[in-house]
């Protein structure tokens, strides 16, 4: 088929098209959209509830691996900015192959059972800060603060302040966690056509190293 602009455009017209069906189900939130290997830093530190008066006094305490725990760091925010969760999540899947550009991303990329897994982790930690979030904003109107139309401060608007979707688009049944991956899945390969176009955008008579991607990628 080939990269030609007319199927550049028709793939276009299809994303569109299924952003528009899905609206209500697509959080929104400020994204990374790059999370390769080389952007997520990761270091094993001791877990705060490890540490005895003894071991705060040694120079060197003898840990556990139970004892500590990864603390994950992101860097490299050049591509961020407010977009599609679901597209954050699915180009993170696409990076498992790796940084090779010759990688098979089929091959390494999840599977469902992973994916929901993974999905109900990440939506249960944010309804855990929602709901805290909500608690704050019950304890602030109270004490007489106002929200953006001079009454108590709402659940929605601090959400927004704060760059997290509303819990309307965050999945709780099966039936929805059955979508949520499934749009992961389509966001994935919306994903792999943004850095296919990237590809080529980079390209240069000079240097056709970037020309690799796209062929792994979709064509």
């Amino acid at each position: 088929m080939g990269m030609t602009k007319e199927v550049l455009l028709r793939e276009v017209a299809f994303i569109r098209s299924v952003l528009t069906k899905n609206a209500d189900l697509l959080p929104l939130a400020v994204c990374h959209n790059d999370l390769n290997c080389f952007n997520i830093l990761a270091n094993k530190i001791r877990h705060p509830m490890s540490e005895s008066p003894s071991e705060a006094a040694s120079s060197s305490p003898s840990l556990t691996d139970a004892e500590l725990f990864d603390e994950y760091r992101l860097i490299d925010f050049e591509y961020s900015g407010w977009g599609h969760v679901y597209f954050d999540i699915g180009n993170h899947f696409n990076e498992f192959a790796g940084v090779d550009v010759t990688s098979d991303f089929s091959l390494s990329f999840p599977d469902d059972a992973f994916i929901e897994r993974w999905l109900r982790k990440y939506f249960g930690a944010l309804q855990r800060d929602i709901d805290s979030i909500g608690a704050v904003s019950s304890s602030s109107s109270s004490g007489g603060n106002c929200g953006e139309n001079g009454g108590a401060v709402k659940k929605d608007e601090i959400l927004t302040w704060l760059s997290l979707p509303s819990t309307k688009a965050i999945p709780t049944t099966d039936e929805e966690y059955a979508k949520a991956v499934q749009l992961t899945k389509f966001f994935s390969l919306v994903s792999h056509f943004m850095w296919s176009v990237w590809s080529v955008i980079q390209a240069t008579p000079v240097s056709y190293t970037h020309l690799t991607l796209p062929t792994k990628r979709i064509v």
